[in-house]
């Protein structure tokens, strides 16, 4: 009775903890980014402020920060525009709540979007980067 109540108290924690996963939250390795991009089945967007982007980019990403994903901004107009709905957007920033929430528009959008965290990940990989 003990086991039983034991199992039945993990499988609520476990469903509790998997209830709130939704697909804004997955994260996906900068390996698997940049293979993605090697196939042209991916684009690497950027979302960090100005000062960080400064310091050193992935080289294949493009550049838009969070803050100009508004639906007034060109910038945010044209990656919508000229974005094919069968390429996944992955984004990035410095630890991966910005990228979190570019995801989510992306998404509102039609897209197939990822989060791959920040930018150190890729830099530890060993990954290509670039100055902007």
């Amino acid at each position: 009775m003990k086991t039983l109540f034991i199992l039945s108290l993990f499988m609520g924690f476990s469903h509790f903890a998997n209830a709130d996963t939704k697909d804004e939250d997955h994260f996906i390795s900068p390996e698997v980014v940049n293979t993605m991009i090697k196939n042209k089945k991916a684009i690497l967007i950027d979302v960090r402020d100005d000062e960080e982007v400064q310091e050193g980019m992935a080289a294949p990403a493009v550049w838009l920060p969070l803050d100009k994903m508004e639906k007034d901004n060109p910038a945010w107009v044209k990656l919508l525009k000229y974005t094919p709905k069968n390429k996944k957007v992955v984004f990035y920033c410095a630890g991966g709540f910005r990228a979190a929430e570019a995801v989510k528009k992306m998404q509102k959008n039609g897209y197939q979007a990822f989060n791959m965290g920040g930018y150190s990940s890729w830099v530890k990989a060993g990954l290509p980067t670039k100055k902007p």
